[in-house]
């Protein structure tokens, strides 16, 4: 009978340990990010807050706080709280969410940078979606507003090269992505990566030419 009532002791102080923990966990993650957007005026960083609160296990909480920025903003404001918003949906594979936010921002990209952003969004969201062929072509209307866009270069680039496809232009942008950025260790990473699956296919190649 003690061995029995130590072990529910037991039990009954883990279970009580293990609620204490989640509601820690809550505190972390919800409490503290509230307390923090109450008190802060710094748009920029309410909007991170409604991002790692989304992340972190309360997607609808931070949709809604990053949507609460839409009040009072302007125009460019508004441009840039829709696309993270379509950034965050992006992240939860809430894809036709994410699609209705960039939607949203598109009547607001009156600059060439705007739109280019724009398009490389639908590009990711596309990817991310593995539909290719819809990715390529957004990515393509971004280069041809911008053909020095570091960050679409790479993605296109990267996207290609995962798949074995059109290695060579593949290559050709990602070192230019480099050579813009030459400091940037992702795009490294990605030529790394193309100079990889150049070297297996090719070496594919003439294992089937000898046999």
């Amino acid at each position: 009978m003690i061995d029995l009532g130590g072990s529910i002791a037991v039990r009954a102080t883990r279970a009580k340990s293990t609620r204490i923990a989640a509601r820690m966990s809550t505190i972390n993650r919800w409490t503290w990010p509230g307390r923090l957007w109450r008190r802060s005026k710094d748009r920029d960083l309410k909007m991170m807050l409604a991002g790692e609160l989304a992340d972190q296990g309360h997607p609808d909480e931070g949709v809604a706080m990053a949507k609460s920025l839409l009040e009072g903003a302007t125009p460019e404001e508004q441009r840039g709280v829709w696309l993270a918003i379509g950034q965050i949906n992006v992240r939860l594979h809430r894809w036709k969410d994410a699609e209705d936010a960039i939607d949203k921002s598109e009547p607001l990209a009156t600059k060439k940078e705007d739109r280019t952003y724009l398009f490389f969004m639908r590009g990711e969201l596309a990817e991310r979606q593995k539909h290719y062929d819809q990715a390529e072509q957004s990515f393509n209307q971004a280069l041809a507003l911008d053909p020095e866009n570091a960050n679409t270069l790479n993605y296109l680039g990267y996207m290609w090269a995962d798949r074995g496809e059109k290695l060579p232009e593949a290559l050709k942008m990602i070192r230019k992505a480099v050579d813009i950025e030459p400091m940037n260790g992702a795009y490294r990473d990605s030529l790394g990566w193309v100079y990889f699956k150049w070297a297996s296919t090719n070496w594919r190649r003439i294992i089937c030419a000898r046999r």
